[in-house]
């Protein structure tokens, strides 16, 4: 009934779902569908499909990022192809912005490192998923020889659901070639909100362009450096010995990730050896699976042109008419 007043008093002619596998929303698409009113259902993200269940409530109308999700929508869950429309990713519009990009120098001057050394862009996860981050970014800082903490420094960004307890210790190590970025407002203790800041993806942008290499774990990240560029290196490896369905290594064989291993676009560190090879690799030649990279951006990117905003606004409209 409270969802029926709203539809009541707005006399909607389109309802407009941004996450349609999401419980809170379900309601007000069963809403729609009884009083006959058109819908379109945003794909949120590449692993929605695979990985976070049903479709609660079919739409009338899909948008996807790329043509592996379309795929996904048609195979998994039964939808047309021409109910299904690629858009690219929306949040990597200003990924094709160079011109609002930061001057180099002021942006390690506001972080408080130095322009002139190389930078390593550590993206942490939740615990749930990397629970030994912490120790991993506590040994790169101590594999790096002295002559060599004088050349390097790492940027560590936090995930929104990721913790700044968890590296109180580091904070106050004696290492002075770190630091970490908390990305938005943390608002009513809930991380979620910290994509709410309207600088977000602007100082994720601005963070990865500055970067030499990048580092995550089976995250989203790898498309984002991807989509700037960037090289990336995922952690497939536990510092501690574990078993399959608490390891970290399990996340790369979920099907959403697939087309990152087919491609090569990124490297998999089996081991914190491996990962140490892999940064300096990079460091000396950060145009290694440039290629890959690219066929990686046209499959799971689309386009990153600045346009995928207005292809999701005209995908909208057209389910007006």
């Amino acid at each position: 009934p409270k969802v029926k007043e709203y539809f009541n008093y707005y006399q909607p002619s389109l309802v407009v779902s941004t996450h349609p596998i999401a419980k809170n929303e379900t309601e007000f698409l069963q809403c729609a569908k009884k009083l006959g009113i058109n819908t379109v259902g945003m794909i949120k993200s590449w692993d929605n499909l695979t990985t976070k269940g049903y479709l609660p409530v079919f739409t009338n109308h899909y948008i996807v990022w790329n043509q592996v999700m379309q795929e996904e929508m048609i195979k998994i869950h039964n939808i047309q192809r021409s109910d299904v429309t690629i858009t690219g990713v929306p949040q990597f519009d200003s990924y094709s912005d160079r011109k609002t990009i930061v001057q180099k120098e002021d942006f390690f001057l506001n972080i408080g490192l130095n322009h002139k050394k190389k930078t390593i862009l550590y993206f942490t996860s939740p615990e749930s998923i990397a629970p030994e981050d912490p120790k991993i970014l506590l040994k790169i800082l101590k594999r790096l020889s002295e002559q060599e903490r004088k050349n390097f420094q790492i940027v560590v960004r936090l995930h929104p659901l990721d913790s700044m307890q968890r590296y109180t210790f580091i904070q106050q190590s004696i290492y002075d070639n770190i630091t970490f970025q908390i990305p938005g407002r943390d608002l009513n203790g809930d991380g979620n909100y910290r994509m709410h800041d309207p600088m977000f993806i602007n100082e994720l942008r601005d963070t990865m362009f500055y970067s030499d290499v990048t580092i995550n774990t089976c995250s989203s990240t790898s498309l984002d450096a991807v989509a700037m560029d960037r090289p990336v290196i995922n952690i497939a490896f536990d510092l501690e010995k574990k078993d399959y369905l608490k390891s970290c290594k399990r996340y790369y064989d979920f099907e959403h990730f697939q087309p990152i291993l087919k491609t090569c676009a990124t490297k998999l560190a089996s081991s914190f050896d491996e990962l140490i090879n892999l940064i300096f690799r990079y460091i000396k030649d950060p145009g290694l699976e440039s290629e890959e990279r690219k066929q990686l951006r046209n499959i799971m990117c689309y386009e990153v042109d600045g346009l995928s905003s207005k292809r999701i606004a005209d995908a909208i409209f057209n389910n007006l008419e």
